[in-house]
């Protein structure tokens, strides 16, 4: 056996180990590809998680004023109506004053125009009161 290392030998080993490092530079590439591809969504999956934390957080505040609005509008609805209920009232009992003053006249002889606007005072208050 010779054991004698031969130029072909060497160029050999050489090639063999050109290769493995080539072979490890291919597979180091492959690994940090994987590895920048698998931060990137990473990032994009917490970007997109929080996009979702603020689209819940903006829609939960959305509804809490939309409730309160509409409490608010509830509220003042009921303010409105029975304001409206008291001006409903004092509007009527106007009116029939008026009717009143009117009827005293026609009682007086004041006939014409005061008939004519006591007509329009009844039909007034018919339409007043009918609501």
């Amino acid at each position: 056996m010779d054991s004698a290392i031969t130029f072909q030998a060497l160029v050999q080993s050489a090639a063999l180990i050109v290769g493995v490092w080539g072979f490890y530079k291919v597979i180091m590439e492959i690994v940090r590809n994987i590895t920048e591809r698998h931060d990137k969504e990473k990032a994009w999956d917490e970007a997109v998680g929080n996009i979702k934390k603020e689209r819940e957080q903006i829609t939960n505040t959305f509804n809490e004023r939309l409730n309160d609005m509409t409490k608010l509008i509830e509220e003042n609805q009921a303010e409105t109506d029975s304001k409206m209920q008291e001006l409903t009232a004092i509007v009527i009992m106007l009116t029939k004053a008026v009717k009143a003053i009117l009827d005293g006249q026609i009682e007086q002889g004041l006939n014409g125009t005061v008939k004519k606007q006591r007509d329009e005072v009844d039909n007034f208050l018919s339409e007043l009161i009918g609501k």
